[in-house]
């Protein structure tokens, strides 16, 4: 998605991995005027800082899992909820600022912060017939949603 920011993307770099390089993708690339850098197959060291921040993300992804005890079908909610994370924490790469702020502009809201796997309620708006009907629903919070 090109478009949920207001910056430009200017490029990417990849592994020559398939979910990259298929034509239609390539087209897309190339249609918005974006360089894709590709690296040599088996040599990740050319890649070094996207295999830094793979490592970041898969580690801060296991720790929420292990912390909520939940089974290892979550993977896409944890790596969903450890990249909300880290971009909305001060990073030492870029001088203590935060990430999600350099890219909007506006500082992250803090305040909906949960704990990954915590107990949580979703309403229930439909099917109430009488006040003794539960209003809601229990539920395990299982990370945030996109935009």
């Amino acid at each position: 998605c090109f478009n949920s920011i207001s910056s430009k993307v200017k490029l990417i770099r990849s592994d020559n991995g398939t979910e990259i390089i298929q034509h239609l993708c390539e087209r897309l690339v190339e249609s918005k005027g974006i360089v894709h850098q590709r690296s040599i197959v088996g040599t990740p060291q050319q890649n070094g800082r996207v295999e830094r921040k793979y490592m970041h993300l898969l580690e801060t992804a296991r720790a929420l899992i292990q912390n909520a005890k939940l089974p290892k079908k979550f993977w896409g909610e944890r790596i969903i909820t450890a990249t909300h994370i880290i971009n909305a924490l001060p990073s030492s790469v870029l001088n203590w600022e935060v990430p999600y702020k350099i890219l909007t502009g506006k500082e992250p809201d803090y305040g909906r912060t949960r704990v990954f796997g915590c107990l949580c309620y979703v309403h229930v708006k439909k099917g109430v017939v009488d006040k003794f009907d539960p209003k809601a629903n229990r539920c395990v919070f299982l990370g945030y949603p996109l935009g």
